[in-house]
This record gives structure tokens, C-alpha cells and sequence, in this order.
């Protein structure tokens, strides 16, 4: 069998082997399935996991998340390239396509397991035995891509849901208590989904939520709708608050959670060379026309400086800590320059004179530079 990447963990020792997609024909034997030649997509072909009762196993899913808080996202972060890549997104589906149909090709290759079937294995599992835990593993795959799709379009592809929801599946085969009385399927759904949640809690957002706020933020969304439904109009964050019992000012703060975030870093669709952040303004920063007039302000002061000898531009750059100096005392000019305190205060004196008669001679007051 060729090797292909599977969405099945590394820590198997094999990717297991998958018959052609069939379609579940019938309820509870593991027999039921029945190949199928209609040309359709591989994920629409893929059968319902079915329940030993008759009844499918794969109800939508009752999370307490409900991936609300990814959908905003989905379009940011998940299903397909951006806009505008051209062909390379065009490959990168194709690519994608290929290795999921390649791995539902394989998924019938693994019969499902009886009830006493699950028992047997499941005592061997607990006693170590590592050819019991994959095939027990095998024998739940169908399961994982069940409820993964349920939980397609929130922000991540669907090989990836299925991955999460296999990594859930094998601490569930750990777990799992045979004596109970219980279908491995049964236990196995609560992992698998509380995986996939998980992951998208934790990889969709740019900037990851803490699953207590995930949980605060899903209830919104949820009253949100229910709202939505019985008003006819939009809900306030009030009548939100009014629902769940909770102060308005918490529900507002958790519902501009949902926004979705960009990465100012993001190349745009209409132009790759540049970045959301060359089209955003920077309120905090300085008027261009401010800047450029202390740029200029700058230049000027330190031309006038230059026409003062050494010793008196010395003390007026740290006397008014000009060039980025910290202002200084006298004495503590005095002693960089080891001149008496007194000396220091001529001299600064006489620094100060030149520069008004430098001012007045090209016309300048000092009303004009500091008023």
C-alpha cells in the first residue's frame, strides 16, 4: 500500500488499512455496509456510524462549546487559501482533496467490532497488549469522521478535525472499561468530541481564549439566537444579560469576543507585496506637519550651538539638557568641567547673550520659539 499521510496519530505503529467508501445500508450488524459506485465526493459517501441499537451514533453534537466562538473566524484561518493566490490555492485544495479521499478509500478496510468483540479486546488493551488497542482503534475510525464533520467550516480543515478527534479516540481505547456494560463508541464520542472542541478553542483564533471565557462566550452566541428568534430584531446586550442572568456591561465586553482578528502582518488579496499595517493610521502618533517643524527646530539650535566655543556649548547642552542629556545641576557641571560652581555661571550667562544677539540678528524674539 502506498505511504500517505493520514490523519491517524504517529502513535500507531501503522496507518491502517481502509477498504472503498461504502454506505450503510441498514441498522446494528457489522455487516451492513455496501459498497457504492455513485461518483460523489468521498466526504458525501462516507456512511453514518451506525449504533448497535439501529439508531446512528452521530446526533449533533451537544458540546458545550458548539464552535460558535471559531465560525467567526473560519474565513480568516482554516478551510482554503486566501483570496488571490491563484494557482498555488487551486493546489493546495486539489492537494488536500487527494489525501481525503485517499484516506476514506481506506476507511472500510477495518470491520466493526461486536459487543462481546469490544469486551475481548478491551481486556487485552488493559493489559497492555498492543495489537488489541490498534485494532480497537480501527475498528472506531468511521466514528471520528462522523463527528468531525459536524464541526467543518469553524477554522480548520477537515483532516485536521479528524486528527484531533483520533487523538481522542486513543485515550478513550485506554480508557475504556469493558465492564461497564457500555459500547466502546458510546464512551468514545465524549472524548473524541471534547478533542475537536479543543483544538479549535486552542488553534482557530489568533488570539487563543482561556476555555472558561470559550464557555461564557458560547452562552452569549446562544441566547444571541434564541433572542434573535423571539424579538424579531436584534438583541441588546441587555436583553442577553436579562436571559443568562448576567450584568450587561460582561455580556457586551464578551460579545465584541466574536469579532474576528487579521494579523497586521496578513499580505492583502489585492496586493501580496504589501500588509494590513501599511494602510493603518497611528492615532498616537505626531502630525506630519508638527514633526517636520521640530526637525527643523532641531537643526536650527544646533547651528546656532555650533557658533559658541566648546566650553560654553558644553555647559548649555546639559544645563537644558539638549541632545538627549539629562539636565544637570551646576555644581555637577562644575565638577565634569572642574571649574568653580561660580565660573560655570558666567560662562553660561555668556553662552546665553550670543544666542539672543544670533536670535535678533536674523530677526527671531524668543517669543517666537517659546510662547
Amino acid at each position: 500500500m502506498n505511504s500517505v499521510r493520514s490523519p491517524i496519530c504517529g502513535a500507531c505503529s501503522a496507518t491502517p488499512a481502509f477498504a472503498t467508501p461504502g454506505r450503510w445500508s441498514g441498522p446494528t450488524t457489522s455487516g451492513s455496509w455496501k459498497a457504492t459506485a455513485d461518483p460523489v465526493h468521498p466526504i458525501q459517501s462516507l456512511p453514518m456510524y451506525p449504533h448497535p441499537t439501529g439508531i446512528p451514533n452521530w446526533v449533533e453534537p451537544q458540546d458545550e462549546f458548539n464552535g460558535e466562538i471559531s465560525e467567526s473566524s473560519a474565513s480568516a484561518s482554516g478551510d482554503g487559501a486566501r483570496p488571490g493566490q491563484g494557482e498555488a490555492a487551486a493546489v493546495d485544495r486539489e492537494s488536500e482533496f487527494d489525501a481525503t479521499r485517499q484516506y476514506f478509500r481506506e476507511l472500510g478496510k477495518s470491520r466493526l467490532l461486536s459487543a462481546d468483540e469490544e469486551k475481548y479486546y478491551g481486556r487485552l488493551v488493559r493489559q497492555g497488549n498492543a495489537s488489541a488497542r490498534i485494532t480497537l482503534i480501527e475498528s472506531n475510525l468511521r466514528l471520528v469522521v462522523s463527528l468531525a464533520r459536524h464541526y467543518q467550516h469553524r477554522g480548520l480543515p477537515l483532516l485536521d478535525l479528524i486528527e484531533e478527534g483520533n487523538l481522542g479516540l486513543m485515550r478513550a481505547v485506554e480508557k475504556f472499561d469493558p465492564e461497564r456494560g457500555f459500547r466502546s463508541s458510546t464512551y468514545a464520542a465524549w472524548w473524541i468530541r471534547q478533542n475537536i472542541e479543543r483544538a479549535l478553542i486552542n488553534q482557530v483564533r489568533i488570539v487563543r481564549l482561556p476555555i472558561h471565557v470559550a464557555r461564557d462566550v458560547s452562552r452569549c452566541l446562544r441566547a444571541y439566537r434564541e433572542l434573535a428568534r423571539q424579538l424579531a430584531r436584534e438583541p441588546r446586550p441587555a436583553d442577553i444579560a436579562g436571559l443568562l442572568h448576567d450584568v450587561p456591561a460582561r455580556v457586551e465586553r464578551l460579545l465584541t469576543l466574536i469579532e474576528p482578528l487579521d494579523s497586521l502582518d496578513a499580505p492583502l488579496p489585492s496586493c501580496a507585496d504589501s500588509t494590513l499595517s501599511d494602510f493603518l493610521a497611528d492615532d498616537a502618533a505626531q502630525p506630519i506637519v508638527d514633526h517636520l517643524q521640530a526637525v527643523a527646530m532641531v537643526a536650527t539650535v544646533d547651528q546656532w550651538l555650533g557658533q559658541l566655543d566648546q566650553r560654553q556649548r558644553h555647559i548649555v547642552i546639559h544645563r537644558y539638557g539638549l541632545h538627549d542629556h539629562e539636565p544637570k545641576t551646576l555644581e555637577r557641571i562644575a565638577a565634569g568641567l572642574n571649574l568653580t560652581r561660580e565660573r560655570v555661571r558666567q560662562l553660561q550667562a555668556e553662552a546665553l547673550e550670543r544666542l539672543g544677539r544670533i536670535l535678533r540678528k536674523q530677526g527671531y524674539t524668543a517669543g517666537d520659539w517659546f510662547d
